[in-house]
């Protein structure tokens, strides 16, 4: 299950609005409302995936942010433009499941589902 998924979005972007469309259930989507919050929130863990432009989740970035740990990013399309998510490194079992249920959503779109 996606039980424990906690994604963190800019509220009111097209990322939001995508990601509304396709969250499983036991999913917790978190739409925040400054870009700040959402690397905050990635920080002290409210959020173990954030969904971002990939300039704006990239390691320089989250550094820049106070971000200094281990993290993975795996690049997604959900809309028309380019979505990244990105899930904490030290978690190497859950980043390689948020990519496997990434990668079956795309299968399952292929397969008109």
């Amino acid at each position: 299950t996606c039980d424990g998924m906690r994604i963190c979005v800019l509220q009111g972007t097209t990322h939001d609005d995508a990601l509304k469309a396709i969250v499983p259930p036991g999913v917790q989507l978190i739409p925040v409302a400054i870009q700040a919050q959402l690397y905050s929130n990635f920080q002290d863990e409210t959020c173990n995936i954030i969904v971002g432009d990939q300039y704006d989740i990239a390691q320089p970035i989250l550094q820049r942010q106070g971000y200094d740990g281990p993290y993975g990013v795996t690049n997604t399309s959900i809309a028309e433009e380019t979505i990244s998510m990105t899930t904490l490194s030290n978690d190497a079992v859950f980043s390689d499941y948020a990519n496997w249920v990434v990668e079956a959503l795309f299968t399952a779109e292929k397969a008109g589902f």
